[in-house]
């Protein structure tokens, strides 16, 4: 390990994005091997969305095989048997009461095949992160069922599954495969060449050392470059046999099969054991995973309040340029009560000259013909107070805004830096009052979320949850679009700033308005969009239908967000 120490230049070798690499199912197979052969399957269930467990009886210990393909973190691990959940569905009933006899990995795709009862079943498992799945074969290698449905059935080398540890490379074989790729880029050779498909913190890792980009072609780097990328992937090969893994608990968290040599990286747990790392791995990341959204949730609230806040500093401003002077009025006072004798009830307005002026001028002042002069010149009198504490009321209101201004700048600046502080939901009662749409559900949303470029994109699940996203949780200036004269999903763009969108998030959310449609399939999909204020819902109309005015059109090719 000494060497992986001197290899590393202050960035992760290889990060378990925990099954989307190759090397990663090298290790998660052997872990397999070394824990499950000889177990006996009692039974395989679900009880959520997306979650499939195989339950493994041994002789000192019942495991459970947990596949989870939920973003934002899918995975597979091995872990002790936990309580059956009440509601589940059995599924893959054939495995039932059949011994795990052999596990082994795939030379050139990301596949562990898994086999029972003397190979009477094959359990395949696709580790593709969330397209990933578990495939079930007879013995004749005769597709039976899957987890997750299936347009169509996958071609599988079956040849190419092994149960041997990789071999080291050869010097002589790695030169003959690179110079066969030498039109190819850095990045397009380590997913292809020996199996293949490294994380993309590796590709970058090796660049970084090599002093190129991971995009630069084979052509134009060195047989220096070539000699110490062939070090490092032997290197990396060579941590199968005896592998440690080191949990970063960073943003976000980050497992490597080697230490970082850099100081800027926090001080790793470090486990001998596969899954105690990926348990805490997951543990780690969805906890700050849930910070960030908050930490988003609470930054869009903080941009929504302090716009909200500033158009009314704006408006009190404009309220305090139209206020009379008071003083004004107290003089106007004043004048009639030094003359009063030249005033007689009746008179609709007078002119009388200002006091204590050098040059008299005289001034008309307005009556009301009911009212006597002195309780004529009281109203004068009444208005300039009126006018003093309208004008103390602004002031202080402008004082209070700023305050409030200033305190979520603050809040912005905390969350900017680092987690959440404990007591910030104290903080937030009084600076961030409540919003249409803010208070989430813990057990179901009516919209995907989509973060891209930095800006929210909202996708309704049914038509149902279209009218509530539209109509109940969208702001009056985000952003509306629907695909032209197809079913299809309501897309909301979240618009804090009530500015115009860029045009080319407007391009990608049109694209991914097609893309959740009817028209999905087509080369190019027509989008209607314009701001959600222009949208309602007719009277009596069923969920989903929505009436626009005020639409473009905009023609794009279906993009999946998940693509994007």
């Amino acid at each position: 390990m000494e060497q992986a120490v001197a290899l590393n230049s202050g960035r992760p070798i290889i990060a378990l994005v925990v099954f989307n690499s190759r090397y990663h199912v090298l290790v998660f197979a052997e872990y397999l091997r070394q824990k499950i052969i000889g177990s006996v399957c009692t039974t395989c269930y679900t009880y959520r969305k997306s979650e499939l467990n195989c339950v493994l009886r041994g002789e000192n210990l019942n495991w459970q095989l947990s596949c989870n393909f939920r973003p934002p973190l899918p995975f597979f691990n091995l872990i002790e048997q936990l309580h059956l959940p009440r509601r589940r569905l059995t599924l893959f009933e054939n495995l039932s009461g059949l011994a795990i006899t052999s596990v082994q990995h795939h030379l050139r795709d990301r596949l562990i095949a898994i086999t029972f009862g003397q190979a009477k079943y094959l359990l395949v498992l696709q580790l593709y992160g969330i397209n990933g799945n578990v495939l079930l074969y007879d013995a004749s290698r005769h597709f039976v069922a899957a987890f997750k449905k299936l347009k169509k059935t996958p071609q599988i080398a079956w040849q190419d599954f092994t149960a041997e540890s990789p071999k080291p490379l050869v010097w002589e074989q790695f030169q003959q495969n690179w110079q066969e790729m030498t039109a190819t880029s850095l990045n397009e050779f380590l997913n292809q060449f020996a199996g293949g498909v490294y994380s993309k913190t590796f590709t970058r890792e090796c660049a970084q050392r090599l002093g190129c980009s991971s995009e630069n072609l084979l052509a134009q780097l060195s047989t220096a470059h070539q000699r110490q990328l062939f070090e490092i992937l032997n290197e990396l090969y060579s941590t199968l046999k005896n592998p440690s893994y080191y949990l970063y608990d960073c943003q976000p968290p980050v497992l490597t099969f080697l230490p970082l040599a850099s100081p800027n990286w926090p001080a790793p747990k470090i486990f001998p054991d596969y899954g105690a790392a990926v348990r805490l791995l997951v543990t780690t990341y969805l906890r700050w995973e849930h910070q960030t959204h908050q930490k988003a949730d609470l930054l869009r609230r903080i941009a929504y309040r302090r716009a909200s806040l500033i158009r009314k500093l704006e408006k009190q401003q404009r309220e305090l340029n139209q206020l009379a002077s008071p003083e004004k009025y107290r003089r106007m006072g004043d004048l009639l009560l030094a003359n009063l004798n030249h005033i007689t009830k009746g008179q609709t307005e007078v002119s009388l000259p200002l006091l204590n002026e050098t040059n008299p001028q005289s001034v008309t002042i307005a009556l009301d013909p009911r009212l006597t002069p002195s309780a004529n010149a009281q109203r004068y009198y009444a208005r300039a107070r009126r006018q003093k504490e309208a004008e103390e009321q602004i002031r202080q209101s402008f004082a209070a805004i700023q305050q409030e201004l200033q305190e979520l700048k603050a809040l912005e600046d905390v969350l900017q830096q680092g987690q959440i502080p404990p007591k910030l939901g104290q903080s937030l009662q009084h600076l961030l009052p409540a919003q249409n749409g803010d208070e989430e559900t813990v057990q179901r949303q009516p919209y995907h979320l989509f973060r891209i470029d930095g800006w929210e994109i909202l996708v309704g699940k049914s038509a149902a949850d279209n009218d509530q996203l539209t109509h109940q949780l969208a702001h009056p200036n985000d952003l509306w679009l629907h695909a032209q004269h197809v079913t299809g999903s309501h897309v909301i763009v979240r618009n804090p700033t009530r500015k115009g969108l860029p045009r080319v998030i407007i391009l990608k959310a049109a694209a991914i308005a097609a893309y959740y449609s009817r028209a999905r399939h087509s080369q190019l999909v027509p989008v209607i969009y314009t701001l959600k204020k222009y949208v309602h819902k007719p009277r009596n109309s069923p969920a989903g239908t929505a009436a626009v005015q005020f639409e473009k059109v905009i023609l794009v090719e279906p993009l999946s967000p998940k693509k994007d």
